[in-house]
């Protein structure tokens, strides 16, 4: 290859490397939407099977203290029970 072919591929190379970044990072973003709903859907299951408050304020504590980023809120009444 003479060096015109090199300056010829260096764009298309450059492209190349542009479009495999995007996807990679594409990728990566998904690889994260995926873990973070599948800890939504743990975190669901896991407060809906309590009975008490403080058992769902426990797990609640305990997903924040992991770190999981789930948002959590609830609302519990003496009077009301869970909303």
């Amino acid at each position: 290859m003479g060096r015109g072919s090199r300056t010829t591929w260096s764009p298309q190379l450059s492209r190349r490397q542009r479009l495999i970044h995007e996807l990679t990072a594409e990728r990566d973003r998904l690889r994260r939407a995926l873990v973070s709903f599948e800890e939504d859907a743990e975190l669901r299951r896991e407060l809906l099977r309590v009975a008490e408050p403080e058992a769902a304020l426990q797990i609640a504590a305990d997903s924040i203290s992991r770190g999981s980023g789930v948002p959590v809120c609830f609302w519990w009444s003496e009077h009301q029970g869970t909303l």
